[in-house]
């Protein structure tokens, strides 16, 4: 059962890592067109850009939450070896 779990955590996080990039490349795209178009249509390109800027962020947020629960994982399951080898340094 626990491995099953760590290969949901494991699946949540390449999930959040594609959305992420997903995220990342519509804001470069939101900000070329920002940065390329006419005077008149700037204001609603740069609207466009900062929902762009705020999907990304956050995108890269539960990205970054699911890094820290895999990190978390692998940390609780190298326990003993942690003990040991403060242990043998101290």
């Amino acid at each position: 059962m626990a491995s099953r779990a760590r290969s949901e955590l494991v699946d949540e996080l390449m999930d959040a890592y594609v959305d992420w990039r997903e995220e990342c490349l519509a804001l470069e795209e939101a900000y070329a067109r920002w940065s390329s178009v006419a005077l008149d249509d700037r204001n609603v390109a740069f609207a466009a850009y900062t929902a762009a800027l705020d999907r990304e962020e956050q995108a890269s947020s539960v990205y970054a939450e699911r890094t820290h629960l895999v990190a978390d994982e692998l940390a609780s399951r190298r326990g003993p070896l942690r003990r040991l080898r403060n242990l043998v340094s101290t």
